[in-house]
Formats: structure tokens, sequence, C-alpha cells
């Protein structure tokens, strides 16, 4: 695939190859996205799958976001249960991002690509954002991947606030 002057070939990171071969390889349409795309389609997947995680905890996890629904704090369904949810979905077409939200794709093509037995992270969902499915690069160690629809992530618990700790003061006789 040749590089189109524009399409945010500048941002690409040493994953980009991988995703794209291995997509290429399971018959998937790839074209990459640009910059602006990018962060746009970046967005929109926060504001959908992260709507109930205040913004400063959003901020922080910047990177690693699909560790909100490993820490079963949000609705997903894991491993077995989470590909199956995956293979059931009709779209042709969709998104994946990679890990850090560093670049994107907008694919088409069936069937669903599995992007397990990555040293990186897979955001895929498509246009309409009704789900989406995050291949994570610790799978080998249980996390992941994690399936998540909308209404799952509507209705998931907010996040716990942290406790601040108490200190004492000096000099206090407390």
């Amino acid at each position: 695939m040749a590089p189109v002057k524009g399409d945010g070939q500048e941002g690409k990171t040493a994953f980009d190859g991988d995703i794209e071969e291995l997509l290429d390889a399971a018959g998937i349409a790839v074209r990459p996205l640009g910059r602006a795309t990018t962060r746009a389609q970046a967005q929109l997947w926060r504001q959908t799958f992260l709507a109930l995680v205040p913004r400063d905890e959003r901020r922080r996890a910047s990177g690693t976001e699909w560790g909100f629904l490993s820490t079963r704090r949000m609705h997903a369904f894991e491993r077995e249960e989470a590909y199956s949810a995956y293979r059931d979905q009709p779209d042709r077409v969709f998104f994946v991002l990679v890990e850090g939200f560093s670049s994107g794709y907008r694919c088409s093509g069936r069937p669903l690509p599995d992007l397990n037995n990555s040293a990186t992270d897979y955001y895929v969902f498509p246009k309409d954002m009704s789900w989406t499915m995050v291949f994570t690069h610790e799978q080998d160690w249980g996390a992941g991947p994690y399936f998540c629809t909308k209404e799952m992530a509507a209705s998931s618990p907010p996040p716990r606030p942290r406790r601040k700790r108490l200190r004492k003061r000096r000099g206090s006789r407390r």
C-alpha cells in the first residue's frame, strides 16, 4: 500500500506495519486515517465508552484506556465471551486504532479480524460506536480481550473515587 500525501503516514509507529500486514492477510481492506481523523475517532471512542469515567482519570490513563475495562469497574465481556460477542457483530466497515491512539485505520471486510497475540493494543469499533473490542498486549496474562457495547458502557457504575489519606500534622497531639 503506497502512502498518499496527507494521509497521516508521518505519524506511523513501528506497530503500524504489523497491523497493516495482519489485516491484509485476513482479506481486510485497509485505509490509514490522517492524524486529525485519528484524534477525532479516539475522542469519540472515549466519549462513548468512558463517558462515566471522570475526565481527570481519563487523562491520567491516556494510552491505556482499556485498563478501565479490565478493572471490573466497568461492565465488559472478557476472553471467550468477548470473542463470541465480537464475532456476532454484522459490521463490514470498522475502525482500528493503535495503542495510545497514535494512528488509525478505516477497514472493511469480513470476518472481523482477530488481533490477538500482538505486542500492542488495538481498539476495534464500527462507525456508529455501537460496540468496541479491545485487544491488549497482555492477553497472554489474562488481560483481555474486552468487548463492550455502548449500552454496557452507559450502564456501568462510575469508578470509585480514591480515598484521600489523612496526614498527621507536625506538632499535633492527636
